[in-house]
């Protein structure tokens, strides 16, 4: 399972990230809104303050297994960095083929 964390709906970044998460043939997702920002602060992944926005997620990848630990952990603390496809994609495909033997 892959959690996408992005600041604001409807910036430049955040449409082409999310474009790109569509139509990667590797990925389906549902969608999940953090309204009261649980997640977010369960995975300390909250700006204290962005854009004049308290509690605002980060930008953020976090990849969970099926035992719901953490396998990949993409992060940034500037807004405007997109994360590495090509590193997620290895990380899910992986996960999709079951743990090494």
């Amino acid at each position: 399972m892959v959690l996408v964390f992005y600041p604001f709906d409807f910036s430049p970044v955040c449409t082409e990230e999310l474009c790109g998460f569509r139509d990667a043939e590797w990925l389906s997702f549902p969608l999940l809104s953090d309204t009261e920002g649980e997640v977010i602060r369960e995975l300390d992944l909250a700006y204290d303050e962005w854009e004049h926005h308290a509690g605002v997620p980060k930008r953020a990848l976090v990849e969970l297994d099926e035992s719901h630990d953490v396998r990949y952990r993409w992060q940034t603390e500037d807004a405007y960095n997109s994360p590495n496809m090509d590193e997620l994609e290895q990380t899910v495909l992986s996960l999709m083929d079951g743990p090494a033997q």
